[in-house]
C-alpha cells in the first residue's frame, strides 16, 4: 500500500468483487487488459495487464504488483518481459511504458531488468495517495526497439514454489 491506493479499496470480499467485475466490463469493452498472476500450483500472486491501452496509436501501458510472498525472486521482471512480449506480438502497439514513483527503487529495477530504457522523470509530477508530491520516471519501448530488445540475453531464474513464512 505504499505506492498504490487501491488495495485500501479491498476491504471485504464485496469490494474485490466489484473491482473484478469493474475489470471485466472495462476488458470487454477493452479498455484495459487485467491478468492475474498465479503459481503453477494456481496460488493467486499478484496482477498485470494493460492500463488504458490507446487503440489509435496503439500503446499501452503496463501495470504489475505482486503480494509479499512472490516478491524478491524474479517474478516481476519475468511478468513485465512477457507483458512487453505480448503488446508487441499481439496486440501489435508501437510502444509500451510504465511509470513509477521516483523513490520506488523496487519498480524501477524491475523494469530495468526487463529491458525497459528509461525514458525520463517527470519533476513534481503528480500527488501520490497521501497527498505528497511526487516526481515520476518513465521507462518505455518503442517498436523500433523491439528487435533490439528481443536480443537482449534473459535468463529466468525464479525461485518456485514460493515459500511462505
Amino acid at each position: 500500500m505504499r505506492w498504490m491506493v487501491w488495495p485500501q479499496r479491498h476491504q471485504q470480499p464485496a469490494d474485490s468483487e466489484s473491482y473484478a467485475v469493474r475489470m471485466h466490463a472495462q476488458f470487454a469493452q477493452r479498455e484495459a487488459m487485467p491478468m492475474g498472476v498465479w503459481s503453477p500450483a494456481g496460488e493467486f500472486l499478484g496482477g498485470s495487464g494493460f492500463h488504458a491501452p490507446d487503440w489509435k496509436t496503439p500503446k499501452a501501458e503496463i501495470g504489475y504488483f505482486l503480494l509479499p510472498p512472490a516478491r524478491g525472486r524474479g517474478l516481476a521482471t519475468e511478468v513485465v518481459r512477457l507483458l512487453v512480449h505480448y503488446a508487441f506480438d499481439h496486440m501489435c502497439v508501437n510502444r509500451v511504458w510504465a511509470t513509477c514513483d521516483a523513490d520506488n527503487a523496487g519498480s524501477s529495477n524491475v523494469l530495468r531488468r526487463a529491458g525497459m530504457p528509461e525514458e525520463g522523470r517527470m519533476r513534481a509530477e503528480t500527488r501520490d495517495h497521501h497527498g505528497r508530491l511526487r516526481d515520476t520516471v518513465t521507462f518505455g519501448l518503442a517498436v523500433d526497439g523491439y528487435p533490439q530488445w528481443l536480443r537482449t540475453p534473459w535468463s529466468c531464474h525464479l525461485e518456485l514454489p514460493l515459500n511462505r513464512t
